[in-house]
């Protein structure tokens, strides 16, 4: 009875993993599927009866993802000069990735430099002019108190006065203007340093030095060093064995040694799958830095975890 249940579980795998993961129909998801699902090796002659062997314990087939994964471009177009990861590697929050090469981008910081320190210079000037000629104004307007000026001098100092004022402030306006477009292109000089958004390891590098890229071209995959969870189906009928927070049992069922995790549910999903009639569960791995981020995309198997 039992080898008949694994064997329709066999079968059903195939509808399975494209609900754990839409799109997995090659033959490496159904290498998975049948490592999962391959009955346990019995002794020659260890014959036993339906009434000798206890209820097993429910066991679901899962993949173990990341909730951080994310391919990493540049802000704009370049070439790459530097990169300084390789696969697998750990990058801290902020860490650096690649460096773009992009001399306009240099180019533009120094000009925007030389017309900023220009337009200073010119307003320098102007508040001279503009102290000179309120000098001026302020001696025409002795004069004219004693009456030995026209009233015509005092208003053509007054005006210079004006226009010289006016004069500082536009420049003043053109320096604030000049000073934002450095420091954009300050910023965009900065952004020729390609970093990492968050702690990961570095699960695939698609570009090397010498490469021409744009913003749509993805230099690195990150994966979130500290965001492992697993996403497993369970059957209708044993959905009531769960609820958010059951304690978990998860292992891994790909590679040497065999990872044994713990884990709890996290989300349950409101709706059962209409063709396989199964319900999407995820669960949160615990144990803070596992270290081993290369986890993602791994088979897993869970079952329940006694509780203490």
């Amino acid at each position: 009875m039992n080898a008949a249940k694994r064997g329709l579980g066999g079968a059903a795998i195939f509808v399975l993993l494209p609900l754990l993961l839409p799109g997995c129909h090659d033959p490496e998801c159904v290498r998975i599927a049948a490592q999962v699902d391959a009955p346990p090796p019995t002794s020659p002659g260890s014959g036993t009866t339906s009434e000798s062997v206890a209820e097993p314990t429910p066991r679901f087939v899962g993949v173990i993802l990341s909730r951080n994964t994310v391919d990493i471009a540049p802000r704009f177009d370049g070439k790459i000069g530097e990169v300084s990861v390789r696969l697998g590697d750990r990058v801290p929050e902020g860490g650096l990735i690649a460096v773009l090469d992009a001399p306009a981008v240099a180019f533009d910081v120094r000009m925007a430099a030389a017309a900023l320190k220009s337009a200073e210079l010119s307003r320098d000037q102007a508040k001279q002019e503009l102290a000179e000629a309120e000098e001026r104004l302020a001696r025409r307007e002795g004069l004219s108190a004693e009456g030995l000026t026209t009233g015509e001098d005092v208003a053509t100092a007054r005006h210079q006065v004006a226009i010289r004022r006016a004069h500082v402030e536009t420049l003043s306006a053109q320096i604030d203007e000049r000073r934002a477009k450095l420091a954009l292109f300050r910023r965009s000089k900065t952004d020729l340093h390609i970093t990492a958004p968050f702690e990961g390891y570095i699960a695939a590098r698609f570009v090397d030095p010498g490469a021409s890229v744009t913003a749509a071209t993805p230099v690195v995959r990150l994966v979130g060093a500290r965001s492992l969870f697993v996403r497993f189906a369970v059957q209708e009928s044993e959905v009531a064995l769960l609820s958010a927070g059951r304690a978990l049992r998860i292992g891994t069922v790909e590679g040497k040694p065999e990872v044994v995790l713990d884990g709890k549910v996290d989300r349950i999903a409101p709706e059962i799958d209409a063709a396989s009639r199964m319900v999407v569960v995820e669960a949160t791995i615990e144990g803070g830095d596992l270290q081993n981020a290369v986890l993602a995309g791994r088979g897993a198997e869970v079952s329940l975890r006694p509780d203490p």
